[in-house]
């Protein structure tokens, strides 16, 4: 049986037949589905520390990285801590290492997570697998995403 690490393709049938296990009316015996975007990527709305957050999910991404303006408008500034550079899709760039008291994703708590945020960072904040590896059973199925 996979870890709750694994991100991996499971036929649609058995996603729908686990969708409709436990008592009717609960939410989150439902999975929670994600269409691809014209641009080939998955996109979620999350929350953090109360302020909505555009993510684009990336499995290829260790941590959660916060672009300035979202990490701004969350409140996690970096002023007055020590850069460091870290390494990205596109080469390197300087981030700063901030918690998010709490991360919600699909309707799910994700706690208290470490962020890096990036000045001159991705155009969308990214949900790496530090927060995604908190979600339980992750499906991609040709287009649609699933969380449960």
């Amino acid at each position: 049986m996979p870890d709750e690490n694994t991100v991996s393709k499971a036929p649609k049938a058995n996603v729908a037949q686990i969708a409709n296990v436990g008592p009717v009316g609960i939410s989150s015996s439902h999975p929670h589905v994600i269409s691809r975007s014209s641009d080939g990527l998955f996109y979620i709305d999350g929350n953090i520390d109360g302020v909505t957050v555009r993510f684009a999910v990336d499995t290829g991404a260790s941590i959660v990285v916060l672009n300035a303006q979202d990490a701004k408008r969350v409140g996690l500034g970096t002023e007055n801590r020590l850069k460091q550079r870290i390494r990205t899709a596109s080469g390197y760039g300087m981030m700063a290492w901030q918690r998010a008291d709490n991360i919600m994703i699909a309707g799910q708590s994700l706690g208290r997570l470490e962020v890096a945020i990036m000045e001159d960072g991705p155009d969308v904040s990214l949900l790496g697998l530090n927060a995604l590896s908190r979600l339980g059973s992750i499906t991609i199925e040709q287009d649609q995403l699933f969380i449960e």
